[in-house]
């Protein structure tokens, strides 16, 4: 899932940053992640190992899972141009993606993309899914995961949005019993959103 309140400001009149800019700073934030990962597993004696094993069955039920996730978001792209005059859910989603999500994610190179989209899957998964969820349950991992798509509150229906696909990403890892299924997952949705958003930026 995409976090536009990395590189915003509160107000929607800020020009968004320049494309490397918000390279560096989506790096040195998963970065961050990985590393509150590490002191979390190593002061709160959680070991994960178990968790990182793959095989092709679990690539499997992540990408399936990836791009079901990625046909929804894509039915929300459309409903939210043709119902956000009607539906405050669509006019949010709407203002998200034409105010934060475009003019920051429109502007990057598909090896940009590529490259975020592989290290929020790995880093946010090991983190929500790990750690998150070793020491609160899946409903925790899930309220913290929409709590951290939130750039505003206007923007509630997109954290809610959020918070289902923890659910999912949840539902993966306890069926494939690998944290592998929901990163591949994730950065799948994360690969194909940006670069719907960089075919609706040109």
């Amino acid at each position: 899932m995409l976090r536009p309140e990395r590189y915003k400001l509160a107000d929607q009149s800020e020009e968004p940053f320049d494309r490397q800019t918000i390279v560096t700073v989506s790096i040195a934030i998963e970065a961050l992640l990985l590393l509150a990962t590490t002191a979390w597993c190593y002061f709160g004696e959680i070991d994960l190992r178990a968790l990182f094993k793959f095989n092709l069955a679990t690539l499997l039920w992540g990408i399936s899972a990836g791009l079901a996730i990625s046909t929804i978001n894509m039915a929300i792209l459309y409903l939210s141009q043709k119902l956000a005059h009607r539906l405050f859910i669509f006019q949010s989603m709407h203002d998200l993606l034409k105010h934060e999500m475009i003019p920051i994610f429109g502007q990057l190179t598909f090896a940009d993309s590529v490259l975020l989209s592989l290290a929020s899957g790995f880093c946010e998964e090991v983190f929500f899914r790990g750690v998150v969820e070793a020491s609160g349950g899946i409903a925790t991992s899930s309220i913290c995961f929409g709590l951290a798509h939130l750039p505003s509150f206007y923007y509630y229906p997109y954290a809610l949005w959020a918070f289902g696909v923890g659910l999912v990403m949840s539902f993966l890892m306890a069926s494939t019993g690998s944290i592998f299924a929901p990163v591949a997952a994730h950065a799948l949705v994360n690969l194909i959103s940006i670069n719907v958003l960089r075919y609706i930026k040109t």
